[in-house]
């Protein structure tokens, strides 16, 4: 009997300790907690990024075979993937911002363990205090080109499915959405009583694996853009502020890159978010930082901001700014502080301490490399030297820079004073690439006058 009145005793110390320590549990969850909705007349600071293109660093070994995967891209910086996302975690951190978005292309091409590697460094954003929220983009769901990265070869990985999606990034807006649409991974999130987000799916991946391609492509399908309204109407009615994310731009930013990048249903697309109250829009996919209004209704504009991607250099983020006493929304782009983040993480690797150096080097010389090949197999360019080739080839990466970052016209009349651009202004006719810089060249300042693709203020109604 005594033995069994121990025994009793060491199951009831037991339960105690137990209950003990899920009480300990559930307190130290409660200090994590949020309120499920941030106030009226609070203000709102909002970081956007898009295109991270993540790439998970067990994927890639850094030899001939990711080098030239790289060399051969649109100047994407993989190797250090995971870098640049600390160093985004230390903005919002310094920024104190309450929400960061993620419009699309989060992996480099849908790689399995580089979402599930990518939804860690969200996890680490989540404790900064902020919340997070994600759309797809066309790289990111079943993508044929998943690949990983040893020695000399490239080999085939797993991608994920929609559901697989909505799975790990359950904790980054799908969890929390008060509406959502039924035929995309589209969702409607209220983090703020004043500010509510339609976070939109506009990819189209159903057919990637029989086509063998990432669709590059999008558009709102008519159900989508039916759910679109209803979202309209439910934010009117509860007083709210709508802006919407998305991956494909809302209206054309570039005559060259239009096709696959605009949504196919633009105007449409456009008359139906005039119709939800939507005036501010976040978009990404063309890599390029560029701010278009639509003014078909005067009293209603809808200002399309197309974010460059956070992988490729400058490395430009978004920061949205809400004030509630004017109903104002404020934008301005940022180049990522690399160095910055670097010195404060102590991180000893020299090209992380001179980053902005490292990049500008390393995309010139992708330039140069790319370009030259094409300018050098030209017979209408034969009667120039290989030196004047690598000038003409180097220029055409500076234009690209110029005209994905958002920069104004002075940045361009810069670049006007180079030789590459006198050699390329006497280049014959139909050289390749001549028409392209000609055109950029030409670019005059944004005609608001008071806006630059960098920065825009909205006063909402």
């Amino acid at each position: 009997m005594k033995n069994i009145w121990i025994y009793a005793l060491q199951l009831l110390f037991l339960a105690v300790l137990l209950t003990a320590a899920v009480g300990c549990a559930i307190a130290e969850k409660r200090e994590h907690e949020r309120p499920s909705r941030l106030p009226a007349g609070q203000p709102l600071r909002m970081i956007a990024a898009t295109d991270m293109h993540y790439l998970a660093k067990s994927l890639n070994d850094g030899g001939s075979a990711f080098q030239s995967f790289v060399e051969n891209g649109d100047g994407k910086q993989l190797l250090y993937s995971d870098e640049l996302m600390q160093a985004l975690e230390y903005q919002v951190s310094l920024r104190r911002a309450d929400i960061v978005l993620f419009s699309g292309d989060l992996t480099n091409n849908g790689e399995h363990q580089s979402h599930k590697d990518l939804e860690k460094r969200l996890r680490d954003l989540d404790n900064t205090g902020a919340r997070v929220y994600v759309v797809p983009g066309n790289h990111d769901i079943l993508n044929p080109w998943a690949r990983r990265f040893k020695e000399g070869s490239q080999y085939k990985t797993d991608s994920i499915t929609p559901e697989q999606f909505r799975m790990i990034y359950a904790d980054y807006g799908y969890n929390e959405a008060i509406s959502v649409d039924k035929s995309t991974l589209s969702y409607l999130a209220a983090p703020s009583d004043e500010v509510w987000l339609l976070m939109l799916d506009t990819a189209r991946y159903k057919r990637n694996e029989e086509i063998n391609y990432p669709q590059l492509d999008g558009g709102l399908s008519p159900s989508t853009l039916k759910w679109i309204e209803r979202c309209g109407q439910l934010a009117a009615d509860n007083g709210a502020k709508l802006i919407a994310v998305m991956h494909h731009n809302l209206l054309v930013h570039s005559a060259m890159l239009s096709e696959g990048f605009t949504l196919n249903n633009s105007a449409e697309a456009t008359e139906v978010f005039r119709k939800a109250g939507i005036q501010v829009v976040l978009s990404g996919h063309s890599h390029q930082q560029s701010i278009v209004i639509d003014r078909q209704v005067a009293q209603q504009p809808v200002y399309d901001i197309s974010e460059e991607a956070l992988a490729a250099y400058p490395h430009l983020f978004g920061v949205l700014d809400y004030t509630p006493a004017d109903h104002t929304f404020h934008y301005k782009a940022y180049p990522l502080d690399v160095e910055g983040w670097a010195k404060y993480a102590a991180v000893k690797d020299p090209q992380l301490q001179e980053f902005t150096h490292y990049e500008e080097e390393r995309t010139l010389k992708m330039a140069r490399a790319k370009y030259y090949k094409r300018l050098s197999s030209s017979p209408i360019l034969e009667s120039l030297s290989p030196e004047e080739l690598t000038i003409m080839a180097e220029f055409i990466g500076r234009v690209n820079r110029v005209t994905m970052a958002g920069r104004d016209s002075s940045a361009m009349d810069q670049l006007k004073s180079l030789k590459g651009y006198q050699l390329w202004s006497q280049a014959p006719e139909g050289a390749p690439f001549k028409s392209y810089i000609m055109r950029a060249a030409a670019a005059t300042a944004n005609p608001e006058g008071e806006l630059t693709n960098l920065e825009l203020t909205v006063v909402q109604p």
